[in-house]
Parts: structure tokens; sequence; C-alpha cells
């Protein structure tokens, strides 16, 4: 799910140690070329999507690959390496991103705390590790549409264009990603949100308590009713096409919102809908994910403990296809998905990835 922005945010810093075991896979199964991290014995190592090992354990900290690169660390400073494990650009950094064409950013700590707000000097680099730009900003954002959500200060947010041109200066307390060309943004605290086009310009009024990404045409926002607050989605003229009377509506996905529906027993849930608001998927689950590759994920108490509640899988059709067994899902990209299962202190103890019977590819330990 795309980045939704609140006027008021609570912060959970979520650190993890995962461990994972490979399961047999079949020997004449194919990969879909994606790579996905896991840990094993204390070491990082890559995986495809039939739970092969193809890049064997032996980094610290291994990140999604973009563009063919993937974010690696070692002895605590973090270079790139290629699909075949080979490093393309040697550990050097204290900090780096992934690559968006051709740039990634990458570090230079200011302290030992790793929780300090602004803990490193941001530069970018080219492929070839090539500095472009010198460590300037304290915050930054992904490369999204051409342009990136940058502060040099720490308190007000700019993007800067791949050639590192302040194109919007620094003027917004919060704002996001640009996506189908709009970005939400709010030029002081507690005052509401509105959509920039890329000159800066507000057009789409500020008028939301909360503000999502574009989607399909779509952006989730929370509007002031006279009855409260509540959630709807707008279009890019910022005109309602589903009005502000749900209690949550997630990003516009495979043609279906996610929304939330008070209950003939007082009670909240979650369950789709479609552009004319007609209920597809009845408001039975405690919460839901948007669609991705024709499946959803979506939390009901867990049957073998029914106090305490777990994330399973739904099909387009309602259908509940993977049972709720699981503490944290990832959406399935190309077939696969990666769970986790936490302790009571929300420390990932497990992870692992999943195909889309439910079968694991990697198993947790």
């Amino acid at each position: 799910m795309r980045r939704i922005a609140f006027i008021c945010l609570g912060i959970i810093l979520i650190s993890f140690i995962s461990s994972c075991k490979l399961a047999s896979p079949s020997e004449n199964q194919e990969t879909n070329g994606t790579l996905y991290p896991v840990y094993m014995n204390g070491k990082y190592g890559y995986i495809d999507s039939n739970g092969k090992i193809i890049i064997k354990p032996q980094f610290d900290d291994a990140q999604d690959f973009f563009e063919g690169l993937a974010v690696v660390y070692k002895n605590g400073l973090a270079g790139f390496i290629d699909q075949s494990g080979e490093f393309v650009i040697e550990p050097q950094f204290d900090y780096a991103g992934s690559f968006y064409n051709g740039i990634a950013d990458f570090g230079i700590s200011r302290g030992k705390d790793p929780y300090k707000p602004f803990n490193y000097i941001i530069g970018y680099i080219d492929i070839n590790g090539k500095v472009l730009k010198e460590p300037t900003y304290m915050f930054i954002q992904s490369f999204s549409e051409g342009l990136a959500q940058v502060s040099i200060t720490g308190e007000r947010y700019g993007y800067i264009d791949t050639e590192f041109n302040m194109v919007i200066e620094e003027k917004f307390v919060s704002s996001g990603n640009f996506y189908e060309g709009l970005a939400f943004a709010r030029l002081d605290d507690l005052e509401p949100y509105g959509y920039i086009d890329r000159t800066g310009e507000f057009v789409i009024p500020p008028k939301f308590y909360s503000a999502g990404d574009f989607s399909n045409g779509y952006a989730s926002v929370m509007y002031r009713t006279e009855s409260g607050l509540f959630w709807g989605s707008i279009n890019k003229e910022g005109e309602f096409v589903i009005p502000p009377k749900y209690y949550g509506v997630w990003e516009y996905s495979e043609g279906l919102f996610g929304a939330g529906i008070k209950c003939e027993d007082g009670e909240t849930r979650f369950g789709f809908i479609d552009i004319n608001e007609n209920i597809i998927i009845p408001p039975v689950y405690e919460e839901v994910e948007p669609f991705s590759e024709g499946m959803a994920a979506v939390k009901l108490p867990d049957p073998n403990n029914p106090d305490e509640s777990k994330w399973g899988y739904i099909n387009k059709n309602g259908e509940l296809v993977i049972q709720p067994q699981f503490d944290n899902v990832e959406p399935f990209k190309d077939g696969v998905a990666r769970v986790r299962f936490l302790d009571y202190e929300r420390r990932i103890l497990k992870e692992g990835y999943i195909n889309k019977e439910g079968e694991y590819i990697w198993e947790p330990t």
C-alpha cells in the first residue's frame, strides 16, 4: 500500500531478526527471474521463486533488487551487487538506497544513534559508484516520476529532479511522492492536505485531514463532514468518486477499493467495494490490504486461537485461499509473497516466502 499522510503520526520502529530454511523445489520448476533476500545461519543471501539459493548467504543485510542491483551490507558498510552476487560497487557507504534510472542515494552517518532523526547526510551516485551529488540533504524520499522529495535543513521539504535541481522549493512541512502527476502536501502543521502538481502549485485545494497517493486515477482522503471525519476517494479533479462516509478507504487496485463499514453490531469491519459503491466482498475482516495479482491480504481471528488475529489471503471472489496464520504480510509480486511471524513485543522472529497456493518456497524456522 502506498503512503497515506496523517495530521498526527505515531511512529513505531520495528527491529527484527529473521531465520529461514530452504524448502525442496522441484528440479523442473522455472524461476521468474526475481530474487528474494533470505536469512540463514546469521547471514543474508538470495533465492529464486522456487526457493533455490542463487546467491549464497554471506551478507550482514540485504535489500530487494532494483534495476538489476541490490544494496547489501558487509562489516557495517553498504555496497551494491548484481544478480550473480558480484559486487559492482564495493561496500563503502554508511547507508545506501535503491537505484532509479541509474541513480541511487547514499549517506554518511552524522552519529552512532540509528534512531536519531536525520542521522545521515545524503548524496547520489551512478551505477559505477561515481558521486553525482555530494552529500547535501538531511532527508530524501525515493525518486518517483523523475522527482524526489528532499530537505536540506530538515525543517521543510521540496523536490529535486534527476539533475539535482531544486525544482520545487522547500516549503512543505509534509508531502509525498509524485504518482500520476500529483503529490499530497501541506504547508504548515495542523493545516489540511491538498495535492500539488510538478510546479509545486496546489491543483486540488488543501481540505483533507489525511491524504494518500494516487493509484489508477484515484486517491483515498479523510474529509470532515457534518457527521465527523470520514474516508472517501477523489479523482484528479478533486471530486469525490467515493463519498466520505466510510471508516477507511484503501487505494483503488484491480477494480476494487478496500472500505471500512460500520456493521449492525456497531463494529467496523472491512470489505471491498467497486467504483459504484457496490459491495463486492462483504465487510467481515478486521483489516484488508489492496489486491495484487488477484490476491488481497485480510486479517481475521486465528482459527487456532480466536483471541488473536492473523493475516491470510483471499481471491477476488472473496474466497479465503490462504488461511489466516501470519502476523505480518506483504502483497504478492511475481507470484510470491513475504510473510512474517512476530513475538509479543512485535519483534520479527521468523520470515519466509509463500506462493499463491500458500506453500512455502522458503520456510520460516
